[in-house]
Order: C-alpha cells, then structure tokens, then sequence
C-alpha cells in the first residue's frame, strides 16, 4: 500500500506567524496565490482545511 501524497499549502510572516499584532493577515500576493491555489486544487483528489 503507498502512502498519500501530501500539498502543504501556507503563507507566514518571517518570524512564523500567520498574521500581525494587529490582525492583519495578508502575507502573500493575493492574485499569484489564488492562481497557484486553484492549480493545485485542479491537480488533487481531496482537499481538507483545518486551522
């Protein structure tokens, strides 16, 4: 039996966090990532989110 192949898909400030003090959490470029988001969405069989 193979092991399934896991997408890590994340976007974090440069000392680990996922937002600012202040709540701000736009951390990547929005208009690539979405692209890039929907390309791997196309390419997998499953998705699972989780916080």
């Amino acid at each position: 039996m193979q092991r399934p192949y896991v997408i890590i898909v994340s976007a974090a400030s440069v000392d680990g966090r996922i937002a600012s003090k202040t709540g701000y959490s736009r951390l990547s470029c929005p208009p690539f990532d979405l692209k890039r988001l929907h390309e791997v969405r196309a390419s997998v069989d499953a998705i699972m989110v989780g916080g």
